[in-house]
């Protein structure tokens, strides 16, 4: 759950609540109730936020094709009834709500830098590198790698790390990295 500021409130947007948030404005702020569906077989499941409030919002509405009480209002509704007939339930977004979350959701992820860590371990053939220490930067994970070398330690490995994906792999032999 990603906390943004939007007109001076906080609020919090799940992952499926972003996800749905960039399928409309994919679809120019109106799509089938059906595009919101992931998984497959017996775990299909909405990303859609079941509540109505929640809904309002994020800026989203559904509008039934089905139910004469609640025909098509907005030219945009008509039109997208127009071009899907068989559509049942047609889910439509305001453009600037939406616009402003992610616009928001863009800058935190613009301005969250990634976390680089460095980890010490040990290689062996069989077994991929098991980490002994985390240091925060290159020039400490080295010194320590060098002294586990001059201990007599063999298989050094110096792994760089993106959050939790490793990026690349040095391995200390003979006094050398490579």
């Amino acid at each position: 759950m990603i906390s943004i500021k939007l007109n001076g409130r906080k609020f919090e947007i799940t992952a499926p609540e972003e996800r749905a948030l960039r399928i409309l404005k994919s679809n120019n702020f109106s799509a089938k109730k059906a595009e919101f569906a992931e998984g497959s077989g017996n775990y299909i499941k909405s990303i859609l936020p079941k509540d109505r409030e929640r809904r309002k919002a994020l800026g989203i509405t559904e509008t039934s094709n089905s139910n004469p009480f609640d025909l098509p209002r907005s030219n945009k509704e008509k039109a997208f009834f127009k071009e899907n007939p068989r559509c049942q339930s047609g889910i439509f977004g305001n453009p600037r709500r939406i616009n402003a979350i992610l616009k928001r959701l863009m800058e935190l992820k613009i301005a969250k830098k990634p976390i680089i860590k460095w980890q010490v371990g040990w290689d062996d053939e069989n077994i991929p590198a098991f980490g002994l220490e985390f240091f925060d930067s290159e020039t400490e994970a080295q010194k320590y790698a060098e002294s586990l070398d001059s201990d007599g330690e063999t298989g050094i490995v110096l792994t760089e790390f993106d959050d939790d994906c490793p990026l690349s792999s040095w391995k200390l032999i003979d006094g050398v990295w490579e």
